[in-house]
């Protein structure tokens, strides 16, 4: 892949490596065999993670509102 950009492998294997931290891409790197392997997350389990966040949300908000009203 450095050789189709024209790019060093120690440059594409830090931008890779930054971009996949940030979430901006979904893939992993195999150091082991020197593959990108994209893992694209699926519909369902992105609606699933939403959910998750958002009901973590409401449970913390009654909290802080019980805690409120025992007061």
């Amino acid at each position: 892949m450095a050789n189709a950009f024209g790019v060093s492998t120690k440059y594409l294997d830090k931008e890779l490596s930054r971009l996949i931290s940030a979430g901006r891409i979904n893939s992993k790197i195999d150091k082991v065999t020197g593959i990108v392997e994209s893992n694209r997350p699926d519909d369902k389990i992105i609606q699933y993670q939403k959910l998750l966040r958002h009901g973590d949300l409401l449970a913390n908000r009654l909290q802080k509102l019980t805690r409120v009203l025992e007061i």
